[in-house]
């Protein structure tokens, strides 16, 4: 990395620690973004409702310098940042905005890793997420929005109104 590009990037965090490594670089000031989600979870004497990040072992960071890079990769808790070959992974604005909309709008949110055929393409008309290109599905028999999010190699899915949903055209595409 001998120019350094300011930007989003990801950070790999061992398991459970991406809020203690959130915090770490916000108390540096460095800014960090980290969804959350609700689950339930069963024990066998009751049901509990969990906040648990969206995407587990991973945090958002934007970086503006080499020192708040070092910085994160140093942590005790950081495993490293996401790279493709050797090059560290950059997340684009508009991809953190997507995530930032859907976690913000987030009613029933799934995030996934199987491998989904792809389905319709449509696109949002209304609401919080409006203007966001998705794909309907069937999962567990019902339908459902997916948003792929190709550097993680997840998928958000989402329930959503069909009336809120138009078809994609191609020129929509940027």
């Amino acid at each position: 990395m001998s120019k350094f590009n300011v930007g989003w990037y990801l950070l790999y965090t061992r398991p459970r620690q991406e809020a203690r490594v959130a915090k770490e670089m916000a108390d540096k000031n460095i800014q960090i973004y980290l969804p959350y989600t609700t689950v339930k979870r069963r024990w066998t004497d009751r049901i509990k409702v969990l906040e648990v990040p969206l995407f587990p072992s991973y945090v958002f960071v934007r970086l503006t310098n080499m020192h708040e890079f070092y910085y994160g990769s140093n942590l005790e808790s950081a495993c490293s940042y996401v790279r493709f070959g050797n090059e560290v992974a950059r997340v684009s604005d508009a991809a953190v905005e997507a995530v930032r909309t859907i976690a913000k709008a987030g009613n029933n949110l799934e995030v996934s890793s199987e491998r989904f055929t792809p389905g319709q393409q449509m696109t949002i008309k209304e609401g919080p997420l409006c203007g966001l290109n998705c794909e309907v599905i069937q999962y567990k028999g019902k339908d459902k929005i997916l948003v792929r999010v190709h550097m993680l190699q997840r998928s958000i899915m989402a329930d959503m109104p069909a009336s809120v949903l138009i078809p994609f055209e191609a020129e929509q595409q940027l």
